[in-house]
């Protein structure tokens, strides 16, 4: 068991040394359990309560996963995977544009499945915020130390109003979207190919020329 905890004993926020703006938390813990003993499961549990920062307030955060680690020989790991998920309540940032566009709540789900010298697989990503929604299935080669990372597979974006991303784009916008793209990206030498194609409806994006030849 790893069990990680900062608090301080009269419950003052506590200041996290780590480089930036001074942040500061209530409480935070994390815990790892996992028994090769007993069987190839292992649980995550971690929690943050009052984030703050100059920028940015969180009420709550909340941690969990479960999965399986798979034994090789002797103590090397030939295996992980699980499925994560991730809650955040009372988001509240000081960049009123940024505010409008995340929202106070977002979740996150995925599952991973990772073995050495295989792709790591993040599958059944859903990621949901502001009224917008981001899934797919993602495939990423290279990430157990190669030079070059290659990153692929689906992704879907809904938002059924971007008006409250008008701040954001610097401009008005309106309307929904329901977009589908397939994406293959190396990040190291900047290569990319995607292909997307989607709907959109009741579109404005304060573009006159754009915006008449979608009315």
């Amino acid at each position: 068991v790893l069990d990680l905890l900062v608090a301080a004993d009269d419950g003052a926020p506590v200041l996290l040394a780590i480089p930036g703006a001074e942040t500061r938390v209530e409480r935070a813990e994390l815990v790892l359990t996992f028994d090769a003993a007993a069987n190839e499961g292992w649980t995550l549990r971690g929690v943050v309560e009052g984030l703050d920062r100059p920028d940015l307030d969180v009420g709550d955060v909340a941690l969990t996963g479960t999965g399986q680690i798979v034994r090789a020989d002797g103590l090397a790991i030939g295996g992980a995977s699980g499925d994560v998920d991730l809650d955040i309540a009372g988001i509240a940032l000081s960049d009123e544009a940024l505010a409008q566009a995340v929202g106070d709540t977002a979740q996150a789900q995925l599952g991973f499945d990772w073995a050495p010298g295989a792709p790591l697989t993040l599958s059944g990503i859903d990621l949901r915020a502001a009224g917008a929604r981001l899934g797919g299935d993602i495939s990423v080669a290279g990430a157990d130390g190669s030079v070059e990372l290659d990153i692929s597979g689906d992704l879907a974006l809904v938002a059924d109003e971007i008006a409250r991303f008008s701040g954001v784009a610097g401009r008005y916008l309106s309307g929904s979207i329901d977009l589908a793209s397939t994406l293959d990206i190396a990040p190291v030498s900047g290569a990319f190919d995607v292909v997307a194609e989607g709907t959109a409806r009741d579109l404005v994006v304060s573009v006159p020329e754009a915006d008449r030849l979608m009315a």
